[in-house]
């Protein structure tokens, strides 16, 4: 498992195996990993072909998109700065978050 030097460090991973820890932006077999920190500190958004996976980074409501609120208000939404301008021009298609698996913005 990879996971990002920060989130590594924190008590509830203790108990698991940590093959690589990162700490900057990196490319894999096509999977490109930003590390963005926000709600947790080294919280990490993947970019795949046309896909972002970005986890619970935002969360949909009826009233829309809104920034995750467990962790550090300003610090989450400094860093969507960050997010819009890694995905501005990109061709992305579908966005996965871990509260509802998968949305396409196509429809």
């Amino acid at each position: 498992m990879w996971l990002h030097d920060e989130d590594a460090k924190h008590r509830l991973v203790e108990r698991f195996v940590i093959d690589h820890r990162f700490t900057g932006d990196y490319t894999r077999h096509g999977v490109e990993a930003h590390p963005i920190g926000g709600h947790t500190p080294g919280f990490t958004l993947y970019i795949y072909g046309d896909v972002l996976f970005i986890c619970d980074y935002v969360l949909m409501s009826s009233d829309g998109m809104t920034f995750n609120p467990h962790g550090p208000k300003q610090e989450t939404r400094d860093q969507g700065k960050r997010i819009l301008a890694l995905v501005k021009d990109r061709p992305l298609n579908t966005v996965w978050r871990i509260t509802t698996s998968c949305r396409s913005l196509n429809g």
